[in-house]
């Protein structure tokens, strides 16, 4: 993924919701977003197999079962996720937080351009990008050591054949 790239999945059949989403991005003080959208489980599959996303915005009510969210919620982290729900409701907004949602919004909030979504949006995708900073400097750090290791080895080299120059008879 390019490193100035920043990548939103949207895991929803509903347009209305995806259309949403979609303004409320354009609110955001993040440049450079690029958004995806998957309307079944598959296509997120598929989708994650070829690409790499910065937060996952998913339909809780499109998981049959939790652990499937907990699953992909491993997967995706630890890039944040926000769930969006019909309504806040106590048991539905605790499975989702303990399945591996970051956020919990209700689809109300979602459709009527809440600010307080898009500084949510904000601190996790702040959140994303400062993560995928950390791994591109990683990355980039062991692939530096990996490239000075033969330059390492050149004083074990050297004495190894300056000791056999000097003690052989």
């Amino acid at each position: 993924m390019d490193s100035q790239e920043t990548r939103i999945l949207i895991y929803s059949s509903d347009t209305e919701t995806i259309d949403a989403i979609f303004d409320l991005c354009e609110l955001s003080q993040v440049d450079g977003l690029r958004l995806a959208t998957c309307a079944t489980l598959e296509a997120v599959e598929d989708y994650l197999e070829h690409h790499s996303t910065s937060l996952l915005f998913f339909d809780f009510h499109s998981f049959p079962e939790t652990e499937q969210l907990s699953e992909l919620a491993q997967r995706v982290s630890p890039k944040p996720t926000i769930a969006f729900i019909s309504q806040l409701e106590q048991n539905t907004l605790v499975r989702a937080l303990r399945n591996g949602a970051d956020g919990v919004f209700s689809l109300d909030e979602v459709r009527n351009d809440s600010l307080s979504l898009v500084r949510s949006l904000d601190r996790q995708l702040g959140r994303a990008i400062a993560i995928e900073s950390a791994r591109y400097l990683r990355d980039s750090l062991s692939q530096s050591l990996e490239e000075l290791k033969p330059i390492r080895m050149l004083p074990r080299k050297f004495n190894s054949v300056f000791c056999r120059l000097f003690t052989s008879p």
